[in-house]
């Protein structure tokens, strides 16, 4: 990994992410230029993410969305999240490559 992969996991930690996406980056001064992260976001890691996302939610608003996601975590089969590459991620890195 390198030093700027590095800061932007830091960055993505901080902001509520799991550790480890896949983090890929252009920096060639072109259209497509940006950072992407790929990668699978845990049902544990939603609560969290949520409150960093929405910090000005009331507590109860909290408690519904962690109801939910315990409740899709013990009761379905899928209960992870992916973000994956678009149609367009295999030539670009930047925010409108991820789906």
């Amino acid at each position: 990994m390198t030093i700027l992969q590095d800061f932007f996991n830091h960055k993505l930690v901080e902001a509520g992410f799991p550790d480890g996406l896949n983090i890929e980056y252009s920096l060639s001064y072109c259209q497509g230029d940006g950072m992407a992260f790929y990668g699978t976001l845990p049902c544990d890691s939603w609560i969290t993410l949520y409150k960093q996302i929405n910090p000005n939610k009331s507590e109860k608003e909290y408690r519904r969305f962690a109801f939910l996601s315990e409740y899709i975590a013990n009761n379905e089969y899928y209960n992870d999240v992916e973000i994956t590459r678009n149609s367009f991620g295999h030539h670009y890195s930047h925010w409108n490559t991820m789906e």
